[in-house]
Order: C-alpha cells, then structure tokens, then sequence
C-alpha cells in the first residue's frame, strides 16, 4: 500500500498534477484537443520556472510532425510513449502509479481509449518529485529543448485546440478510459476519483488568449491537499516565440473568475 505520511509539496511548492500523484501514488490525466493539419506543440507540461524564464521542463503531452509522444521522464531520461495522429479531435490518458515510495513505477497512455502500452520502472519519476519541486503546471505551452525528442529550442505552442481536461488520483482501467472516450465531454464520469476538471470558456477568450475555469471541483479531494485557490487562468504569450492562442495554468488567490 502507498503511504506517505509527510507529503513533498508541504516542505517544496508542487503543482497541481505532481500533488496528486505524491498523496495517492497514482494519476490519471485526461485531455481533450482538436489537432489541426500540421498541428504541433507542448499540449501539456509542468515546469519549475513560469515563462518566460526558461527552466527544468517536464513536457507530458506534444506533437512534432504527425507523432504524438505522451509521457514523463525520470533524471534526464525521457519514459514515454509515440503513435502517429491524424488531424481531428483527440483523447489521450496519461497515468502514473506506484505502490510503494521506492517504486517500481509504472506509467500507462492512450489514445482515443486504445491502450498505447505500458511501462515500468525502478527511478523515481520527475512526477513523483524527480528534478524538482514543479511548482507550475502548463496547458498549450512548454520551452521545447532539452531532453525531449525532436522538440525545438524554444517556447513552443500548441497551434490546436485544447478543451478539456481531468484530473483523477487513481489509475483508470482500460474500460473506464473507452467509456470516457465513447461519452465526449465534458462529464462526470468516476467522480469519486476525479480531483478536477477544466473547461476551456470562450466566454473568457480576449487579447489572443483564451482561459481554462474549472467545470468540476471535488471539494473534498482538493481539501485533503491543502488546495483551495484551483482557478486556472491564462497568460498571454509575446507572438515571437510561437503561435497564438495558447495558455497556461497559473493558480490565483480567491475568488474565482467571473
């Protein structure tokens, strides 16, 4: 059984998703995007500086060139999974789990509910708090180089459409993620375990920039983390460095958007 009595986060600042993963030793991540033809970019990312200061990146989710890679990396390694992708909306599930604080870890992904593989481990995954703390959790955006794969050396945006994301503290099994897949969002499905979700609002959408809010917040798993400031907002990044519109979350003080 997983058991950490003195989480990371309460002595180094986490984000959101690396929270999750320490105090339940699992995660589930499910994303919902439109990929454009010719679409590329980070999708999803967790990064140990805010842009557009250039830091230790993690780069969960991207897209170069028709390929899809989803996944994490412990040390300087990348621990990921790649499948060609089709323009057209898509929904990939990123989980991570472990049973124990000295591993193994194991690491899952699909696409549209199809199970891409699976993965283990016996390094501590940067998920799990390798190479950081990770205080800031990214949507459409990452600096690209580094350690991962044919990603370039820059900000790098994605020039899709991201709408929907989940985030739950257990690992959903094979038939879980085709039911979240077959019923679109947004949704509640296996609320017991879904910490929360964000919604992109065109309500919110201004300057080039577009916001995420949250479509559903479980109060009661988000208290248990010490969590009470979950509003996502956006940032506007300078043109230059990549295609717009692109966002990233950043957890504000109360109260939320309106």
């Amino acid at each position: 059984m997983y058991n950490n009595k003195q989480p990371i986060w309460r002595r180094r600042v986490y984000g959101l998703s690396n929270c999750i993963a320490i105090q339940n030793g699992a995660i589930s991540i499910v994303v919902w995007f439109y990929e454009p033809p010719s679409g590329q970019g980070a999708v999803l990312a967790y990064t140990t500086l805010q842009y557009p200061n250039v830091g230790i990146r993690t780069i969960n989710l991207y897209i170069v060139n028709g390929i899809l890679y989803v996944g994490d990396a412990y040390g300087s390694t990348p621990w990921q999974f790649t499948t060609p992708i089709s323009p057209g909306w898509h929904m990939v599930v990123l989980e991570e789990w472990t049973s124990s604080t000295s591993g193994p870890f194991y690491l899952s992904a699909y696409l549209d509910g199809q199970l891409l593989g699976t993965s283990s481990t016996s390094n501590l995954p940067r998920m799990f708090g390798n190479s950081g703390p990770w205080p800031y959790n990214n949507i459409g955006v990452s600096y690209g180089e580094g350690i991962w794969p044919n990603a370039p050396n820059q900000w790098w945006f994605f020039n899709g459409t991201i709408a929907y994301i989940a985030l739950y503290n257990t690992v959903l099994n094979q038939t879980q993620v085709q039911q979240l897949y077959q019923s679109g969002f947004p949704n509640t499905l296996f609320s017991n375990n879904l910490v929360i979700s964000y919604i992109l609002d065109p309500t919110y959408y201004n300057n080039n920039s577009y916001y995420f809010i949250p479509y559903y917040v479980n109060t009661q798993l988000m208290s248990q983390m010490g969590i009470n400031n979950y509003n996502a907002t956006s940032i506007t990044p300078n043109g230059s460095v990549g295609p717009i519109p692109s966002s990233q979350f950043i957890y504000e003080p109360n109260p939320p958007l309106s």
